[in-house]
Parts: C-alpha cells; structure tokens; sequence
C-alpha cells in the first residue's frame, strides 16, 4: 500500500490527555499587521456582479442561522427519536418560534435530559447530503450528535438521522456526559480537544484566526469571516481596498502550479496539522507552531506552501495496495468527503499531461452555483459538454471515436464522469446500492474485478461500504459488479484498435 502524504513523512500522535497542558496562550496572528482581511462585503463593493452570484454558492452559506427552508422537510415535531440499533443517541427537535432546539436523553432514561438551543447549521442548501447542528455554549462549538441526511433517495422520515461521534455525548453505559448542562472534568477536555473550533474552523472561516486561553482550555474563534469568503482565495485585501490594482490581490490562475492547486485543496483533502514547534498540538486544518509561540496558518499567495504544513490522504480505500493483484488502481480512491484535492494530485491531469496541467477552477466556477446549481461546474457533465470542451481536440473529435472507446451504442447512454469519476466517496451517514454521493478526481477508471475481489476479501458489498464501487455497476448491479461486462467490452476494443 503506498501512503499520500503531502511533502511530510511523518506526524506524531500524542495523547489527549498532555495537549492542553503544553499550549502557547496565542494560538495564531494571522493575517500579518502589514495586511488585513476586510471582509467579503467590501469586495462587493467593486466587485458587484462576482459578489452577487458568490452569495448563492455553497461557500458562502454553507454554515447558516435556522432557515425551515434549509432542513429539507427534517421533522422538528418534538417526538422522541432514536438512533441505532442498538440505540447510540436518543433525542427530539422542536421548533421555538425562529429558535430550534435539540433535547438528548440518556438512552436508558428519558426523564434525563439536556435541551441546547442551534446556533448554526452545517450543510444543507441543496448542495451538500447532510446538515449538522452546532451548538455553542461559552464560547465553544460542538457538533451535535445528531445528523440529518436530507439528500438520500434511499431513506424516509426519521430513517434519514443518523448519529455524528456520539461518543462525544454518551458515556459507554449510554448516560449523558454533559447531563444538566455540567460536565464532568475528563468530558470537559474531551469536548475543547474536538471542539468545532479545533477540528474544523481552518476550512469553514476566512481570514481564521484562533485563541487558546489557557486559564479555561478553550479555543476561541477570532476569526474575520464565517464561511468561505472572497479573501479565503484572494488573500487578506486591505492593500486592495486602498489602492485597487492586480498587484495588490492575489489571482489564484496567476500562481504557480503548485500554489494554485494549494488555494483549494487546503480544505478538500482530510488530515491534520503538522505541528513545527515543541507544542503538542494539531489541528484539523493547515497550520503550525513556529517558536513555541504562534501558529501561523496556510494563506493564498503567501511564502508557505501546503506542503510540510499538513498531513493528508486519510479516509481511502487504499485500493492501489498490491493485494488487489492486477486489478489495483495506479492512484488511491478516497472513500471519505472533502478529499478531491488529493485524489486530484495523484491524477494524470495534474502531474503527466505534457500539454496543460488542468486547474480546479478550469471545471468549477468559484464565484457561482454552476450548472444546476451542484458542484459548482461550468458546464454540464449530463451530455459531456464540460469533459468535451477539451477531449474534443484530444481523442474524441465525433461520436463515432466516443462509441469506439465506450462500446455502447449511444453517446446518451453511458458519460464520461459515470466510469471516470465514479462515486467512490461519501457525504451522508450510509452507502447507497451504486456506491457513494460524491464523484472520485483521479479520473482513472475501476475495474470492476477489484470490486468483486474487494467484496469477497472484506465480506460485504457497494451498500455496506465494503467494496468500491466501479463505473459499470452503477447501471448493470448485476452479481459479479460488471466483471463479465468489463471483459467483453476490453475484448471489443481490442477489435477496433
């Protein structure tokens, strides 16, 4: 099996127990004082048309007050629910006029409980398969137990929550860590050390910049923007703002090959911080510690590169692993969300064609909802528009050469993301029967022999998360996962070429 990791070897893993006793009092001072984030709404100003269809992508809403909208018909009819079997979180949602609020139970006593008011959701809009709900208290965000996943076919009603690390809630005898509000001292550290504010802020704040205050243990959130903001890619723009000019703000297509690709994939790879200094501490997002003092984090078009600050390619299937025999892939599929960046940098567009290396924003549009409003694209993939807008002139100039290569009979019948980027990766809390919610970046075609050796090697099926899923079976489910289709249509392109 080989292990991505990103310009880093290793990363030391230490005890919970240690990490808030070693703690700098100032965790960052970022952006520098020479520069400063302004905020989204000042680049508005000039920028009017971008802002406007900004404001609609998911990075901008993507963590949101209560809107009944959003929930996506979640049930908040205060009926006591739970989860699992056997139970992992018991619970109920009501709503208080523009409040909503969630009550957990101990699991074997609903005469205990603890009701928490939402301060924000995560997720939803349409755009993304789950919402979470964050709840604050002094200055500390944890997300709930609780998860709706809205976006699945496959489930009804309550069928559609699933628990999120219940662990964090419920001690092993399935009682209420955090009962009445009070916590017990060994559950208070727990909740800081996987606090929203530690574990996610770096990918869902702009112009982030995060406290330690050492007197309570707990991390503060002092950064300039929720959400993804126009600064998150184009650096802080107070230089900007005082005197307008393209040198003065940072044009991600401008940088250098690997700064580009940087500007996304900070947040669309899974890992940890690389901590550079003696403090026993990491994050969830790219950063670290410089003179045991302050933590400095990743920023567009600033002198650090991703790479030795953060540790990625957790969550895969490891599906390049030489057990697989010939049926492994040359790149290794994430099975995880929030990872196209690196499977993307194991892809050949980024590092082996000789005439372009192809950028993210060359496919998603940064500034709108895209194509049907999912994924952000320029064009649409339901036709192959956007994969033809360049293998047109590369390989597939009519439909008699996309014919050839599919071996189906029409160019409707099969698209080029269904076998290139199959959905390999999941959002929501379960596999569907075809596999995940998300599409795979590394562009290279599975076959579906390594499904069917995956299957049996690990017990289980696509549904369960046992096996990858391939792009014939998500149309042929038949018993061998498209094996036997794989091989007819290998032996009639051999018959054309």
């Amino acid at each position: 099996m080989r292990v991505y990791l990103i310009g880093v070897s290793t990363v030391t893993v230490i005890s919970a127990a240690v990490v808030l006793l070693a703690l700098p009092g100032v965790l960052a001072d970022s952006p520098p004082a020479k520069k400063s984030y302004v905020g989204s709404s000042q680049c508005g100003a000039c920028h009017a048309a971008y802002f406007k269809t900004w404001k609609k992508t998911a990075h901008s809403v993507y963590i949101h007050g209560i809107k009944k909208k959003d929930l996506r018909g979640m049930p908040v009819d205060g009926k006591i629910k739970t989860i699992g079997s056997p139970a992992t979180v018991k619970f109920k949602l009501a709503s208080q006029g523009a409040k909503l609020l969630l009550t957990l139970y101990d699991l074997s006593n609903q005469n205990s409980s603890t009701t928490y008011e939402i301060w924000r959701t995560q997720g939803g809009n349409g755009v993304a398969g789950k919402v979470r709900l964050l709840i604050r208290q002094d200055e500390t965000t944890m997300m709930s137990p609780v998860q709706w996943n809205h976006l699945d076919p496959t489930r009804k009603g309550d069928d559609k929550f699933s628990a999120y690390n219940p662990e964090h809630w419920y001690n092993s005898y399935g009682t209420l860590i955090l009962n009445g509000g009070i916590a017990a001292p060994a559950f208070a550290q727990s909740q800081l050390i996987n606090s929203w504010e530690r574990r996610c802020m770096g990918c869902h704040t702009t112009g982030t910049k995060l406290k330690y205050v050492a007197a309570t243990g707990k991390f503060v959130d002092e950064s300039n923007e929720l959400n993804i903001g126009c600064e998150a890619c184009h650096g802080p723009g107070s230089e900007h703002v005082a005197g307008p000019s393209p040198l003065n703000i940072v044009n991600p297509a401008s940088l250098e090959k690997q700064k580009g690709l940087d500007v996304c994939a900070r947040c669309h790879i899974r890992g940890s911080s690389v901590d550079k200094g003696k403090a026993a501490f990491t994050l969830g997002w790219p950063a670290w510690v410089k003179k045991n003092k302050v933590r400095l984090y990743w920023q567009t078009g600033g002198k650090n590169e991703l790479a030795g600050m953060y540790v990625g390619g957790e969550g895969v299937w490891n599906s390049d692993d030489s057990k697989w025999r010939k049926y492994a892939t040359s790149t290794n599929f994430s099975t995880q969300h929030h990872q196209q960046g690196y499977d993307y940098i194991q892809s050949g567009k980024w590092g082996e064609m000789p005439w372009q290396d192809v950028k993210c924003w060359e496919c998603h549009n940064p500034h709108k909802s895209g194509v049907k409003g999912t994924a952000q694209l320029l064009m649409s993939v339901d036709d192959n528009e956007l994969c033809l807008s360049c293998h047109a002139s590369h390989g597939f100039a009519n439909n008699t050469e996309i014919l050839a290569h599919t071996g189906h009979s029409s160019v409707n019948s099969v698209h080029c993301v269904d076998c290139h980027m199959p959905k390999t990766t999941k959002s929501q809390a379960w596999w569907t029967e075809s596999g995940g919610d998300i599409h795979a970046h590394t562009f290279e075609a599975i076959n579906p022999n390594l499904t069917k050796l995956m299957a049996k090697k690990n017990k289980g099926t696509v549904a369960d998360g046992k096996a990858i899923t391939n792009g014939c079976y998500k149309c042929h489910r038949d018993g061998d996962y498209g094996a036997a289709r794989w091989k007819r249509w290998e032996a009639a392109k051999g018959s054309t070429e």
